[in-house]
């Protein structure tokens, strides 16, 4: 079979048809040329089943997507990561951990940052994922979220505006540190993962409640207003509302939060100092 007949089976047109769509560079024709042989087009129309290189491919883009995802979400050494892919512009598999550390020497993460890094070192495609797509300025990691993880492209430029503005750990606290709340709350499990068994009204509330905070607090960041954002508990796992923590009655907010940290003292502390005296 020659490959204007080819085209002509897979289209269902005539040859003079096809001839005309090459002219035009019509995107499908250029697709089709680039990405398959003509033996796996011949295989397909025979078999019509998806060529393997295809599968093959999109299960491992599936997986790497799939491991961005949970090392964003999980893992603390995010910052560290995501601090030298900002400040470096020539990162490989060679040099990381050393642009890594270089971070740490000119005080732009902490020793928390690096040994949470360290403790959880990237496989190498995972790494080549990530910088393949900080070269295409994340638009692969973002064009394949499915629509109810939507949220979390606006998640991710928060994690990008937080590193470059430096405000990561009042953004998304840290636990070593002692701060136990976070302006952003945690990701519900709904977001990351397929809503099982239904529940549709409830989850689309739940998302639609996450989307508003992740827009408040991007908005907020880009114009400096941050300090005025609530926090929420740094544990909190949500399952129907997403609840802002109280203090006193009031909404906390990362002014209060950060007033108690530059005393090396956590809020929790205060409370329980409070409570103490109160009992006595």
């Amino acid at each position: 079979m020659n490959n204007n007949e080819l085209m002509s089976k897979l289209f269902g047109f005539s040859a003079p048809t096809y001839f005309r769509w090459k002219k035009e560079n019509r995107p499908i024709i250029k697709l089709l040329e680039e990405s398959f042989t003509k033996n796996e087009l011949e295989t397909f129309l025979e078999t019509k089943e998806i060529p393997y290189k295809i599968k093959f491919a999109n299960e491992f883009f599936s997986k790497l997507n799939e491991e961005f995802i949970s090392y964003i979400m999980n893992n603390q050494g995010i910052k560290a990561l995501l601090t030298a892919i900002q400040n470096e512009s020539n990162i490989n598999e060679d040099n990381l951990n050393e642009l890594v550390i270089k971070q740490y020497d000119n005080k732009l993460i902490s020793n928390t940052d690096l040994s949470d890094f360290i403790k959880s070192p990237l496989s190498k495609d995972l790494l080549l994922y990530i910088l393949d797509n900080k070269k295409e300025d994340w638009k692969p990691f973002f064009t394949s979220l499915e629509e109810e993880n939507k949220c979390l492209v606006d998640y991710f430029k928060i994690l990008q505006l937080s590193i470059e503005k430096n405000i990561y750990d009042l953004v998304f606290s840290n636990e070593h540190h002692k701060i136990y709340f976070r302006a952003l709350p945690k990701v519900p499990n709904i977001i990351i993962n397929k809503p099982k068994f239904g529940k549709k009204r409830s989850n689309q509330t739940l998302i639609e409640g996450y989307q508003e905070i992740l827009t408040n607090v991007k908005q907020s960041i880009i114009d400096g207003t941050y300090h005025n954002l609530q926090v929420y508990d740094y544990f909190e796992e949500y399952h129907l509302d997403i609840e802002p923590s109280f203090f006193q009655g009031k909404p906390k907010t990362i002014k209060l939060i950060h007033q108690f940290d530059e005393d090396s003292f956590s809020l929790y502390e205060y409370e329980a100092s409070q409570n103490n005296l109160d009992g006595k």
